[in-house]
């Protein structure tokens, strides 16, 4: 089992933000790696520039779930792109996703979750944001599947480029995580949840309205026994960080019910009060939990993410007799934001 802390980046802190002004990506990219498949091209890095570009005709979707034999192609080239940009451990992997499909999507899965494969092994920060306007064309027209181009750009380094924060919304302090990783959200949900029952969640400003887009950063402070992967957490911690701000549940006895076996650590009673309980700050009107039967999913509003940090850090230790622990860890310099609006960056 892996042990860590978890922290939010920089400054503890939920902020509004605000779209940058005149932000449009060019394509730079010269060193065209895919033309042997019309669906989809990848480009890049080259001498000078550290940075790969692909672009495809579909979505590129998880290992296993693919559903064109191309995709795979794409894969592997991606993989191999991408490993030519040589990154230092202590670089940030940024991904920007640029469709010209509006519809909801994930841009955290769809940079880092889905092409996992892809991603170097040892990146400790990644950094991603689905960008403002439209993508750069290819350099070579490619074929659609339902008449959209996806695109995205990775690259050492670097700020956000179409997004900043702006008010300030929420912050907190050591959050600490007393459930096992068990490869699911649960532990970061139980984590800010408990620490917002103990009043430990500071808040600014009042709900977001439904469909608002927002960004976090985190980091998870890590142990001698890891994590060490940045892609290998990133979906966990965000999407449980993101459910423990949706309003509570209607039905908390069975949701309660549904998550006891899953979360030793807390009797049903007490998840059935904090399942119940508003949340610190709503980002969305709906419950985050679905259930049937006994099957519990956590479905947190993730496609409204549009811009977000995760790093591991190391230097966490375990508590007194082994008990392993991970923690939402503020520092100083850590921060969660959320955006109101997304208005032109100045």
């Amino acid at each position: 089992e892996r042990s860590s802390d978890l922290g939010i980046l920089p400054g503890h802190q939920i902020r509004r933000m605000r779209a940058r002004r005149g932000m449009m990506p060019s394509c730079t990219s010269s060193v065209i790696r895919a033309m042997t498949d019309p669906w989809f091209l990848v480009a890049g890095p080259r001498a000078g520039l550290r940075q790969v570009e692909a672009w495809s005709g579909y979505p590129l979707q998880f290992a296993g779930q693919r559903r064109f034999p191309w995709a795979e192609q794409m894969a592997r080239q991606l993989q191999t792109a991408l490993s030519e940009l040589a990154l230092s451990p202590a670089e940030t992997l940024v991904g920007v996703y640029l469709p010209t499909d509006a519809s909801p999507c994930d841009a955290e899965n769809r940079l880092f979750v889905n092409p996992a494969e892809c991603i170097p092994k040892g990146v400790t920060s990644l950094r991603f944001e689905r960008g403002a306007g439209p993508p750069p064309p290819p350099p070579v027209p490619i074929s659609t599947v339902e008449g959209h181009v996806y695109y995205c750009r990775y690259r050492p380094g670097g700020t956000w480029e179409s997004w900043e924060p702006a008010e300030l919304l929420a912050r907190w302090r050591r959050v600490p995580r007393l459930l096992s990783d068990d490869g699911s959200c649960r532990p970061v949900w139980l984590a800010i949840k408990t620490a917002a029952a103990a009043g430990r969640i500071e808040t600014f400003d009042s709900a977001v309205q439904d469909g608002t887009p927002f960004g976090l950063r985190i980091v998870v402070h890590a142990t001698g026994q890891g994590p060490r992967s940045a892609t290998a957490v990133s979906e966990n911690v965000i999407d449980g960080a993101v459910a423990a701000f949706h309003a509570r549940a209607s039905n908390p006895a069975l949701i309660a019910s549904a998550l006891a076996p899953r979360m030793p650590v807390i009797s049903q009673t007490g998840l059935e009060e904090l399942v119940a309980a508003d949340p610190p700050r709503p980002l969305s009107s709906a419950s985050p939990f679905i259930v049937k039967g006994t099957y519990i999913q956590i479905s947190p509003c993730d496609e409204r993410c549009y811009a977000g940090d995760v790093e591991i850090r190391p230097g966490c230790t375990r508590t007194p007799g082994g008990t392993e622990r991970r923690a939402i860890c503020p520092e100083e310099t850590d921060r969660i934001t959320l955006t109101d609006r997304m208005l032109p960056r100045k």
